[in-house]
């Protein structure tokens, strides 16, 4: 046991025998007094919201029409822009031009009299046309997309003209589509117009129905074949936009772009007016044009005055007028020779165009009070 308690003497520990005296760490503080404070209590007022007035009966009624297209905002439409006046060619200039013009033709005349060349087909072999060629091209479609002019001197006469006359179809069931008689319909049109207007086969070469050209005619050799088959080419109105569609520009290379007319009116003036009518395509996106004016085998007088006549038209309506005109020539069918009458070195970019109208109108921004609670 004396071992024992210098061994625990030697490591700090108790004496079991020994109480260990208790000491405490707290302490016990007198009570402290707090003073009472004043608390405040903030209020929150909600504002007012101002509600909007409710129209009467009595005041809608007399609410503008102006404002009601305000409140509902609807979109607008977009119009198709039109392109700008042309400005008529001062008499100088246009002056000049018809002097250049009648060497031109002078000039083309000598060049196939001197070549020893004959031809039986002279309205197509030695024909002449007037080309315009742009600085810029028309951007937009005016109101007419072509321009009939009358020449004149015709270059055809219409008692002589072999004619051509595309009618609607009579019958557009799906048995006359494989009905193996494409002309059965044609041959009743000609009893027709022969009953109506008094014209035979003496003053109509070939009368024939849209069906009829669509299934006969359909490759780009036979739309070549038919143009060279006939003087000139009428089409009813009813059809001549599916008409002229088909045909292509095989019709418009050759300058034989079918005349419209209206089988109600007397045909024999419409087709007195057909062999006499040139047309000057005013599409857009085109640079260049071409517009016959006549064949060599008329009188220097007559081409001359169909020449003339037709730079007048073509200067009148144009896009742009003459400022717009890089140039113009005088040519032949072949195209060789062909000679400058007026030339136009200034830069394109001095030419104003209409533009283009955009393809939807632009996003216009609206600030105005929004208001998520209800009326």
């Amino acid at each position: 046991a004396a071992a024992d308690d210098v061994l625990r003497d030697w490591a700090g520990l108790p004496s079991p025998m020994k109480p260990v005296p208790y000491t405490s760490t707290f302490s016990i503080q007198p009570l402290q007094v707090v003073e009472e404070k004043e608390v405040k209590v903030v209020e929150t007022v909600k504002k007012p919201v101002k509600k909007r007035p409710l129209l009467e009966v009595e005041d809608i009624q007399q609410t503008p029409k102006k404002q009601k297209v305000e409140e509902s905002k609807p979109k607008k439409e977009v119009k198709k822009e039109e392109p700008d006046a042309v400005p008529p060619p001062s008499k100088e200039a246009l002056a000049k031009i018809n002097e250049q013009a009648r060497i031109a033709v002078s000039s083309l005349i000598k060049f196939v009299h001197d070549k020893g060349e004959k031809s039986l087909f002279p309205e197509a072999d030695h024909g002449l046309s007037v080309m315009v060629t742009y600085k810029r091209p028309a951007l937009v479609n005016g109101k007419a997309l072509k321009k009939n002019i009358v020449l004149p001197h015709p270059s055809i006469a219409a008692s002589s003209a072999m004619f051509c006359v595309i009618m609607p179809d009579l019958d557009i069931s799906d048995k006359v589509r494989t009905d193996p008689d494409v002309e059965k319909q044609a041959r009743e049109w000609e009893e027709r117009i022969q009953a109506d207007h008094g014209l035979t086969r003496a003053n109509i070469a070939k009368i024939m129905t849209q069906q009829q050209l669509e299934r006969v005619y359909r490759t780009f050799a036979d739309k070549r074949k038919l143009a060279t088959a006939y003087d000139c080419f009428l089409v009813e109105k009813r059809v001549h936009q599916s008409v002229q569609k088909h045909l292509g520009k095989e019709f418009i290379k050759a300058h034989k772009v079918p005349f419209v007319f209206d089988y109600s009116r007397p045909m024999g003036e419409s087709l007195k007016k057909a062999a006499a009518t040139t047309v000057f395509d005013l599409t857009a996106n085109k640079m260049r044009i071409a517009v016959s004016a006549g064949h060599l085998s008329q009188s220097h007088a007559d081409l001359v005055g169909n020449v003339e006549h037709v730079i007048s038209e073509m200067l009148s309506v144009c896009p742009g007028g003459l400022p717009n005109v890089r140039s113009l020539f005088i040519q032949l069918s072949s195209s060789q020779p062909s000679l400058p009458i007026y030339t136009d070195d200034s830069s394109a970019n001095e030419v104003t165009m209409k533009r283009a109208p955009a393809l939807r109108p632009e996003d216009k921004m609206i600030l105005d009070d929004c208001s998520t609670l209800p009326e």
